[in-house]
């Protein structure tokens, strides 16, 4: 106990202490009208807390008006984007199966939803050997990984994947869908049937429609994006999302593989991995 220490000229009060023995201290001031108390965390004043300097590299001018976006663009092979002023812009690219797999989990994590890790094997699919493909594809067959076989592996599905499907008994939408059975396909625009695909089988529908009719394959192009716009998201998870997305840049290294985001509408959790995955 340090009692009765009486501040200098200046107000302060010095003393020696071994505070390596203590994990608080408590303060008590008083004079002849007040008494002050506090309690110090010893541990805490004596850990280093890491610092990020978040001010501006080049300060703004003040007397322009300035507004905080969130936005995302999507590219396809051979497109541009210009950033207008890079400086002040905080991104990130999106450009490999990789960091799609990756920001899904993000997103799910930081919505609630369980993060699976299941399909990461997917990243790797092209060096596995034959047999490593058939290993995988037994112990994780499942409609996102068909799809992706579809799109990804034409080959494997054509020797693999399609006899597979072609033998069951009962075939989902997306089965009919993977073997190409036309006429079973196209039933689904029919709004009892229409109703139940998710996004993804009704993308997936209108691709099929399309072939017969564009007219009616834009028409239910527009009720899914009549839907979507009555189910947006609201602006604080919309901004969520692409925050935590933005945050990956300052977590990991962007060099590094990263083991979205296109949330809005009647998109499910699953409607968002699929699409990512194929997109």
């Amino acid at each position: 106990v340090l009692s009765n220490l009486v501040p200098d000229a200046s107000g302060h009060i010095e003393c020696s202490l071994d505070a390596s023995k203590y994990s608080t201290i408590s303060i008590i001031v008083m004079d002849d009208n007040t008494v002050n108390q506090s309690t110090v965390d010893v541990t805490s004043a004596l850990e280093q807390i890491e610092k990020r300097d978040l001010s501006l590299s080049n300060p703004l001018n003040p007397a322009k008006y300035y507004n905080e976006m969130r936005n995302t663009e999507v590219l396809m092979k051979g497109d541009k984007h210009n950033i207008e002023d890079i400086t002040s812009t905080n991104y990130i690219i999106i450009d490999s199966l990789e960091r799609v797999l990756q920001v899904q989990k993000e997103v799910r994590k930081a919505t609630g939803n369980y993060a699976n890790d299941d399909l990461f094997f997917l990243t790797k699919w092209e060096s596995y050997s034959p047999e490593e493909k058939n290993k995988k594809y037994s112990q994780y067959v499942c409609h996102e990984v068909n799809l992706f076989l579809y799109f990804k592996d034409p080959e494997y599905f054509r020797t693999v994947v399609r006899p597979f499907i072609a033998n069951k008994m009962e075939k989902s939408f997306v089965d009919k869908w993977l073997v190409g059975d036309h006429d079973a396909v196209v039933k689904f625009k029919n709004v009892e049937h229409f109703d139940t695909l998710n996004t993804l089988e009704k993308c997936l529908l209108i691709a099929e429609v399309v072939k017969d009719d564009k007219e009616e394959a834009q028409v239910l192009a527009d009720k899914i994006k009549l839907i979507s716009d009555h189910k947006e998201l609201k602006v604080d998870m919309v901004n969520r999302i692409i925050d935590v997305v933005i945050n990956l840049n300052m977590t990991q290294d962007q060099s590094a593989a990263l083991d979205g985001i296109a949330l809005h509408g009647d998109y499910s959790q699953n409607d968002l991995y699929s699409d990512a995955m194929f997109r």
